[in-house]
């Protein structure tokens, strides 16, 4: 995953696997300094091909979508 904004990268390793509706990720930044290490994210693809995202690490949530870069 890339947060453009914060200058951050990093790669979802996925928890529990995917049941079909949702995704289970622990994330680990691999650029950057702004974005915290070891968020555990839920993701679920939104019908418009979105893909709807939050996560929680020590009592803070972040949340988005993300899009397909053409």
């Amino acid at each position: 995953v890339n947060y453009t904004s914060l200058g951050c990268q990093g790669i979802w390793h996925c928890a529990e696997g995917f049941d079909g509706k949702t995704l289970r990720a622990t994330e680990q930044i691999i650029v950057g300094q702004l974005c915290a290490n070891g968020m555990v994210v839920e993701a679920t693809v939104t019908p418009s091909g979105q893909l709807n995202w939050r996560g929680k690490l020590k009592g803070h949530v972040a949340f988005g979508l993300f899009s397909k870069v053409p």
